[in-house]
């Protein structure tokens, strides 16, 4: 009877070290899984912006910032309230703004719409709807698209525009601005009107 009990012990021994193992292999994979799941949400996010933040649709970016510089050397940021990768190097943006530097880093355009896309593979920003840009003299243009290739720091725009400031308003059918050379080229059918300005 003392053998039988002494076997039991054993078995019972045994046993316990096979639950513990078991308990111990499923912390593992879920320590591993948990770790694999962090690294694709990595990988899909990929803003410039280490502090932009996965919503709960893990295809979208919350506040994403994209930063980058011109083959001159001047710099850009690209931010939005959210944004969605359509394809690899592709950004859908929600709400996007973006901010062209001179070359000592000072603001020069801003721009903002309520939609656009970013081709960090071609250097483009297309925006689209209710496309404002402002820059620091007090110009104000506004189109239906605007679209800007960083690379060569140039805005243009093939759709009707309104351009206002100090000097007056012009409407035109398209228009490209050369950020370098600080030159305007409206496109198209034309029409200025020039604010009066009186004499000393």
């Amino acid at each position: 009877m003392e053998l039988d009990l002494n076997e039991n012990i054993e078995i019972m021994h045994k046993h316990s070290r096979r639950v513990h193992h078991v308990y111990i292999l499923c912390i593992v994979l879920i320590i591993i899984g948990v770790l694999i799941l962090g690294v694709e949400l990595f990988k899909n996010s990929s803003p410039s912006d280490n502090s932009a933040k996965i919503s709960g649709n893990s295809s979208e970016i919350i506040e994403p910032k994209y930063l980058g510089k011109t083959e001159k050397g001047q710099g850009f940021e690209i931010t939005s309230d959210k944004a969605r990768e359509l394809k690899e190097g592709v950004i859908l943006l929600y709400a996007p703004q973006a901010m062209l530097f001179d070359e000592d880093d000072n603001p020069g355009f801003g721009l903002d719409s309520i939609s656009g896309v970013y081709d960090n593979n071609e250097k483009t920003l297309t925006l689209n709807e209710n496309v404002e840009l402002d820059d620091e003299e007090g110009n104000s243009l506004k189109a239906k698209e605007v679209k800007l290739d960083l690379d060569k720091n140039i805005i243009y725009s093939d759709n009707k525009i309104d351009l206002s400031g100090k000097i007056g308003k012009i409407t035109a059918d398209g228009l490209e601005i050369k950020g370098d050379e600080k030159i305007i080229i409206f496109k198209g059918k034309s029409k200025m009107i020039i604010n009066n300005i009186k004499g000393k």
